[in-house]
């Protein structure tokens, strides 16, 4: 399994002001990194472009093994703080699932959610996850969706 935890960054360069940016994956771009209260810390990029003020954001857990022999990549774990919900990140994060599932030929994404979690289950369905089945899960039922993400899939304007 793959684990990514999510950090959101602003670049503090030049100008002291930078546009914020999911940063997945930026520790293995960074050469410091110091850390203060509360999971901040700032971050000097190798290039010496500036340094990133950053804050953890949440968690994307991926299986590439799971899946594999039926062309499907799984999203075995996403959360994101509260504080981060509702701005866009939680579509950045299916984007990073699509990146890293597609060039494997994968032509469908899938995940859990339960019935519980009704604002998660609209996010999904909103972002193009379809309900394919359902199982009794520990607190209720658990909902199995899935989203086309193969190339094949894509629409081809005419």
């Amino acid at each position: 399994m793959r684990f990514l935890p999510v950090e959101l960054c602003a670049d503090l360069g030049s100008a002291g002001i930078g546009q914020n940016k999911l940063a997945a994956e930026q520790h293995q771009r960074t050469s410091q990194h110091q850390h203060g209260q509360n999971g901040h810390h700032q971050a000097q990029t190798q290039q010496g472009s500036g340094a990133l003020y950053c804050h953890r954001a949440g968690l994307l857990q991926l299986d590439p093994r799971r899946g594999d022999r039926e062309k499907k990549g799984y999203i075995s774990f996403l959360y994101l703080t509260p504080q981060q919900r509702h701005n866009g990140v939680g579509v950045q994060l299916i984007g990073k699932a699509v990146s890293l599932y597609r060039p494997l030929g994968r032509e469908d994404l899938q995940l859990s959610c339960s019935e519980a979690n009704q604002p998660a289950l609209s996010f999904y369905e909103k972002y193009g996850f379809r309900r394919t089945g359902s199982a009794a899960g520990a607190y209720g039922t658990l909902y199995e969706l899935e989203k086309p993400i193969g190339y094949h899939n894509q629409a081809v304007p005419v």
